[in-house]
């Protein structure tokens, strides 16, 4: 759970980083009308994240049954291939190509929703249920939303004498590129020990 809990928390620290600043992002590196751009966002959300949603619950649910450690391998798996257009979306000049990425990046990215609450739920007892979920929920929210953005604005300003308007790219390329493979490692940890986890809950 602890290391289940770990990888959620950096999925929010860059995830949250990065849609704070990727509208400026996009503004600044590339040309786009305020307009046309939030729509382009919305549509990476909505299609990205809802069918990454979608898809890490549904093909972690189907190979779960042959073996739990799925839960943990399919979000960490799906977080390392986001990283090739993570590093892609935030590098190539062609605006529109990296926008294609971000939606394939969020698609990946997505992944460990569905996994990460299904496991939470089985890995402690049922008196211990809302707790766990109030505590993952807390670790989410604390390092996400409470020092992603914060993490990549300071992070642009520092690189912003030498990069110039670069600097913004960069953070967010560090940001979420680290942060994603972060989290892999503890996909990792976590399935080295889950089956028994999962067995002595059951037992308990």
């Amino acid at each position: 759970f602890v290391h289940l809990a770990i990888a959620a928390a950096l999925h929010a620290f860059y995830g949250y980083g990065s849609t704070a600043f990727n509208a400026s992002f996009y503004r600044r590196s590339h040309v786009f009308e305020l307009g046309e751009l939030g729509s382009w966002l919305a549509v990476v959300l909505v299609v990205g994240g809802g069918l990454g949603t979608w898809l890490g619950g549904t093909l972690t649910d189907r190979l779960g049954a042959r073996d739990a450690r799925y839960y943990v391998w399919v979000p960490g798996v799906a977080t390392l291939l986001g990283v090739p257009f993570v590093l892609f979306l935030y590098t190539t000049p062609d605006q529109y190509a990296s926008l294609r990425a971000l939606v394939a990046a969020t698609l990946f990215g997505s992944f460990y929703y569905g996994p990460t609450f299904a496991l939470t739920q089985s890995l402690v007892p049922a008196r211990l249920r809302a707790q766990a979920a109030a505590v993952l929920l807390f670790v989410i929210n604390m390092i996400g939303l409470g020092f992603g953005p914060q993490f990549v604005g300071v992070l642009s300003d520092a690189l912003a004498p030498e990069h110039g308007t670069d600097s913004l790219r960069l953070a967010l390329l560090f940001t979420v590129a680290v942060g994603a493979v972060w989290a892999t490692v503890h996909y990792a940890l976590a399935a080295r020990t889950l089956r028994e986890d999962l067995a002595a809950t059951m037992r308990g």
